[in-house]
């Protein structure tokens, strides 16, 4: 099982920049023990909360950048 943190830096109204964190679990029910394996998947956001992707980041749960 590994669990990451996603931390996203988006721009609100009036210019304003606000971060919001979506905590994100990724479970394998299959029982094999897997390292740094890719994962994709979406989060949902409110239309126009992220005018930008350029801000967004993905943060491991030590708070280290992950590639996106």
């Amino acid at each position: 099982m590994a669990a990451l943190a996603v931390g996203l830096l988006v721009g609100v109204a009036a210019g304003a920049a606000a971060q919001i964190e979506v905590p994100l679990t990724v479970r394998d029910h299959a029982g094999v023990t897997r390292v740094a394996w890719p994962v994709r998947g979406g989060i949902p956001l409110p239309r126009g909360l992220l005018r930008d992707a350029t801000p967004a980041r993905l943060l491991d749960a030590g708070g280290a950048e992950l590639p996106c």
